[in-house]
């Protein structure tokens, strides 16, 4: 079996490409357009499940994207804003949330973002750790994933 499907057009890829791992599970799917990302491409883990979405413009992240643990919980996701021929295209822009690996719903970081850059220290909701300070990732505890 071959580890990737797709078609070229004077050497670039062009429209649909799936790639896969060794084991025949897929590991990509999106589209090209005259050699560069353009669409919605996936990502997956070698189990089968979704490690992220996402999509490109002219080879660059735009809107909105997410990435989840290997269990198909959220891991933490955002957007790229939208694409206008700008330097700053391609960045993260406003609140990206980063969840619980518990749950993939409770958020225990907050990064805030303009171009592409951190406008604000991080939030933590869940607060620190009882221990040693650190944020906390999980609603269950008191205590950050170090302690």
């Amino acid at each position: 079996m071959a580890l990737s499907e797709g078609k070229t057009v004077n050497r670039k890829k062009e429209g649909d490409w799936i790639t896969y791992y060794a084991n025949g599970n897929k590991r990509s799917e999106g589209a090209y357009k005259k050699g560069t990302k353009d669409g919605k491409w996936i990502q997956y883990f070698k189990n089968g499940n979704i490690s992220s979405e996402g999509q490109f413009k002219n080879g660059e992240y735009v809107n909105w994207y997410v990435t989840y643990f290997e269990n198909g919980h959220k891991k933490w996701e955002g957007d790229y804003g939208p694409h206008v021929g700008k330097s700053h295209d391609g960045r993260k822009e406003g609140e990206w949330a980063c969840y619980s690996a518990t749950d993939g719903k409770t958020v225990w970081r907050t990064i805030t973002y303009k171009h592409g850059a951190r406008t604000r220290p991080d939030e933590h909701p869940l607060g620190p750790c009882s221990r040693c300070g650190n944020p906390i990732h999980d609603p269950d505890t008191d205590r950050c994933p170090e302690c």
